[in-house]
């Protein structure tokens, strides 16, 4: 078997090679029985325990057999005398053969589970290779995964401060527009946050002094003070949203009217943790509208109807809102001011009706609100309602009243006052919009590094539990 070169004697079959150890163990160790035959008396099976177990050992069972018949067979036919060709005439020898086979079959046994634990120990090992090749891949593939994660985080810092730089200077832009500032107010830390704009209405340098609410309501004028609290601590028990007038004063001591509009955002036990709004200067609008009243007042003071007409017409048709008056039930244009026709965009409007002269305005609504006014005598105020207009492109929105003239018996006219407030609407909704965008690019954030941690942990944790196992 040594003259067998290694390579060839590897590329045998496994079963082969036992068979070949066998023979040739077994035609060795008869040799050996041969010279010692004097000295081992009957125990002369003791030198075929050795084929037994190395053919067991390369061959496995099959091979251990032939051994153990191989070694039967040769003491049998050549080192004991025998009755019948077979059997063993000493009953001592018949006596060592049985105990032969009986420890043979224990090598056999013992060999194959020897054997077995030989296999499971080099395909444990071969498991452990692999794995170790695939942890130093899942290693490497972290590594990656880990810069990658690096770097998509600091893309999305970047592009999270663009998105506010840009929003906040376009939310200032409009804001400014409009006379429209914004606030934030945390009911916790009664810390208010206001827009530049809100400092700029309040005569105030941005940012040149701290607001809480306390301070806010010393803005205020102080008779317009216990309203607003009121108003304020009612939405911060219900939850409603509000809107109200106040007055303040200027440090010229100039007197404004704002406009303040809030909502309250609840905690999960219905507890107000934030509340959020706007404020407009609406002294100019304000003025307008005290203006047409006090015109309609001095015009019914005049001593002629003539001259109350005039006075009327001059403030009416100079007033920088929107003044109709539809007559009859038809709803025709009597007269309607020069702010008016530069508002609707529509010319000639006098002696017209508004379902001719205006049909997409009467087909969206405003037709059957107007014949209901008319019918009822109950008038009807609208609030940043959109209408589209034929020379307006896609319209606007505009805060209306439909106001029924009657003689007293019945209605005869309806009044019609407007006032054109699209940049405030569009305004609003820009800072609500900038405001829902930079909250979801705070939670996208957010939402991404969870994601990513829990993604970098998962590898992380099979790493160390193949390490604990390799050591």
């Amino acid at each position: 078997m040594s003259r067998i070169p290694i390579a060839a004697w590897r590329d045998l079959p496994e079963a082969t090679r036992g068979y070949v150890v066998a023979v040739v163990t077994v035609i060795a160790a008869a040799m050996a029985i041969t010279l010692l035959r004097e000295y081992l008396d009957h125990s002369i099976f003791i030198l075929f325990a050795a084929p037994i177990a190395l053919s067991a050992w390369y061959g496995g069972r099959s091979p251990a057999f032939v051994a153990m018949l191989l070694g039967v067979i040769a003491v049998d036919l050549v080192f004991f005398d025998r009755v019948f060709l077979i059997f063993p005439s000493d009953p001592r020898d018949v006596v060592a053969m049985g105990v032969f086979i009986l420890v043979g079959l224990v090598i056999v046994h013992l060999s194959d589970l020897l054997r077995t634990a030989r296999d499971d120990a080099e395909r444990y090992a071969h498991q452990l290779e692999d794995q170790a090749m695939e942890l130093e891949l899942q290693t490497a593939e972290l590594a990656q995964q880990t810069q990658e994660a690096k770097t998509l985080s600091e893309e999305l810092e970047e592009a999270h401060e663009s998105l506010k730089k840009s929003t906040s200077a376009q939310l200032a832009e409009a804001q400014a527009l409009a006379s429209l500032g914004s606030w934030d107010w945390n009911v916790a830390t009664n810390k208010v946050t206001w827009s530049d704009e809100m400092f700029r209405l309040y005569g105030l340098e941005p940012g040149s002094i701290e607001i809480d609410y306390e301070k806010y309501q010393s803005l205020v004028h102080p008779d317009d003070r216990p309203i607003g609290n009121e108003i304020v601590s009612s939405s911060l028990r219900s939850g409603e949203p509000f809107a109200y007038d106040h007055r303040v004063l200027g440090s010229d001591g100039d007197e404004r009217v704002f406009h303040a509009r809030g909502r309250v955002i609840m905690d999960g036990n219905g507890k107000p943790v934030r509340m959020f709004g706007t404020g407009q200067d609406v002294t100019e609008r304000r003025r307008a509208e005290t203006a047409i009243r006090n015109a309609a007042e001095s015009a019914a003071k005049q001593e002629t109807l003539e001259s109350a007409a005039r006075h009327l017409n001059r403030v009416l048709s100079q007033a920088p809102v929107l003044i109709a008056v539809l007559t009859g039930p038809d709803h025709r244009f009597e007269m309607i001011n020069e702010k008016g026709v530069s508002m609707i965009g529509v010319s000639d409007l006098a002696g017209r009706t508004v379902r001719e002269a205006l049909p997409t305005v009467w087909e969206q609504g405003f037709g059957a609100l107007l014949d209901k006014v008319y019918a009822t005598g109950v008038p009807f105020v609208g609030s940043e309602v959109f209408a589209g207009l034929a020379g307006k492109g896609e319209g606007g929105y505009f805060n209306f009243v439909f106001q029924p003239l009657s003689d007293g018996a019945e209605v005869y006219s309806v009044l019609v006052v407007a006032t054109d407030v699209s940049d405030v609407v569009g305004a609003r909704v820009a800072a609500e919009q900038s405001q829902r965008e930079a909250l979801a690019a705070s939670r996208a954030k957010s939402d991404f590094l969870a994601r990513m941690s829990h993604e970098l942990r998962t590898p992380l944790s099979a790493i160390m539990g193949y390490g604990e196992l390799l050591s």
